[in-house]
């Protein structure tokens, strides 16, 4: 089984490999292996800062591009750096509709990536005002790329460039150029990401990473921008619900597995008690990844009539106008899901929010589930909390130009060490040292067997082997 452990020399290994390729000049090597070092880093939560890849990144900047000697910017011209063009999710179209409102000139960069962003694509070329510019990692002169992003970057002449990506590639970029005001939109702050040292400003979109980012990363509370923003709601039709007694309540929940696992598996002990305690309640949840788990707690508990799982939803707008109740996840709860659940009226049940008392959280679910128009009022109340558009638009625009919102950073007490650690255990699974060994893969070939003698490597390359075979061989019978 993987364990932090046996992760660190793998990590340890990948940074001299990275070493001895600057030192002879082997930059698109460099860049690649420092890519999957981060990509590593982030999947199985090895820290929140890593000081080296900050000097990697000066180090690879330094090398690719040359000094400015001067460098004119447009007030009206802003660059947004984005790996995470996903439509209706994370932070892309609040920020480009912003710039928009605004009517500024954009170069939007997309960080090629598997995300469906065709709604983003479309509105920016609607909009007329907007240049986009395709990174592709997968393609073999990364430094050729790069070199062709910065002069594009350069004669845009943008005063202003916004951060929204967890790619290495930003920062890189970022630590040549003498732009006046670089932000990152830090949408992902429980993750362990890159470019701390070349970005002037981190927007927070609540006090919780606005923390982290100043006990854990070092940055200055002069530097910290506290920005909530509201959700970007689909227009994707109904996909379908399960068929329920029209009398049942309808609590919904979901996210990826890890926002609901720890120790004590708090979240299905909570289920549980929420469906003994309301016979009227069903469940829906909608997975993002692995459902295993569910299946098992389905089946050992026999919820197959009162525990749906419906899956990875595109549709979530019209899943929250047909459901009563939103159950946010526990431990780590799922922002966006709670934005939907206020933007359509419905109440929320949060953990965390009931300060961990699930005594507390169980009498007021009871209610809820009881009484109809205990729940419309509680809805119509979190309505008037979801922050408006036009609202964040002013929001923005007060950045640009003054650096600061309306919102204070409230520095908040929380063992971060200990909430890092049992992300980690949560990404140990099954899968892991598979991830692992496609990882170095993709660098190396098979040689990483050769480069990489550890034995969760092999373990990781023989779980590979068979899962192929395996899909092979079903895929014949």
């Amino acid at each position: 089984m993987l364990s932090e452990k046996s992760l660190k020399p793998i990590l340890s290994h990948l940074k001299n490999d990275i070493k001895k390729d600057i030192e002879r000049n082997n930059i698109n090597r460099a860049i690649k292996s420092l890519s999957v070092l981060c990509d590593l880093k982030m999947d199985f939560y090895t820290e929140y800062y890593d000081q080296d890849v900050e000097d990697f990144i000066g180090i690879l900047s330094n090398q690719i591009f040359p000094s400015l000697s001067n460098y004119s910017t447009k007030e009206s011209h802003v660059v947004m750096i984005d790996s995470m063009a996903w439509d209706y999710h994370g932070l892309t179209q609040q920020y480009l509709r912003s710039f928009m409102s605004m009517d500024l000139n954009i170069l939007y960069v997309m960080i090629k990536s598997p995300c469906k962003s065709d709604q983003i694509l479309r509105e920016l070329e609607e909009y007329g005002k907007a240049q986009v510019y395709i990174f592709d990692m997968a393609r073999q002169n990364i430094v050729e790329q790069l070199v062709d992003l910065y002069h594009t970057v350069v004669s845009f002449s943008a005063a202003h460039i916004f951060l929204h990506s967890f790619s290495i590639i930003d920062p890189i970029l970022l630590s040549a150029l003498p732009v006046p005001a670089k932000y990152r939109i830090n949408f992902g702050d429980h993750h362990c990401w890159s470019g701390v040292s070349c970005t002037n400003y981190m927007i927070e979109f609540h006090n919780w990473g606005a923390t982290l980012s100043y006990q854990i990363k070092g940055v200055s509370k002069e530097r910290i921008i506290v920005q909530p923003y509201y959700p970007i709601e689909d227009n994707v039709p109904f996909c379908g619900l399960p068929e329920v007694d029209e009398h049942k309540v309808i609590i919904f929940s979901g996210g990826a597995s890890y926002k609901i696992k720890d120790k004590e598996m708090t979240f299905l002990k909570l289920v549980l008690r929420l469906l003994d305690e309301n016979p009227r309640a069903v469940i829906f949840y909608a997975s993002r990844d692995d459902d295993q788990l569910f299946k098992e707690f389905i089946v050992k508990n026999q919820l197959q009539e009162r525990f749906f799982l419906i899956g990875y939803r595109s549709d979530l707008k019209a899943v929250f106008e047909r459901i009563d109740i939103y159950l946010n996840t526990y431990p780590m709860g799922g922002a966006l899901m709670a934005q939907y659940a206020k933007k359509n009226g419905r109440p929320e049940l949060c953990l965390i929010d009931y300060k961990r008392n699930i005594d507390d959280l169980c009498t007021e679910a009871k209610k809820l589930i009881q009484d109809e128009q205990h729940r419309k009022n509680v809805g119509a109340v979190l309505k008037k909390e979801i922050l408006t558009e036009n609202d964040f638009n002013h929001s923005i625009s007060k950045i640009i130009s003054e650096k600061k919102t309306d919102y204070k950073f409230t520095e908040i007490s929380r063992d971060f060490e200990s909430y890092r650690r049992n992300l980690q255990q949560q990404s140990f699974n099954k899968d892991s040292s598979a991830k692992i060994a496609g990882f170095l893969y993709s660098l190396y070939s098979f040689k990483y067997l050769l480069r990489f003698p550890y034995m969760i490597v092999f373990h990781g390359t023989i779980f590979k082997i068979l899962e192929k075979a395996w899909g092979k061989l079903y895929k014949y019978k």
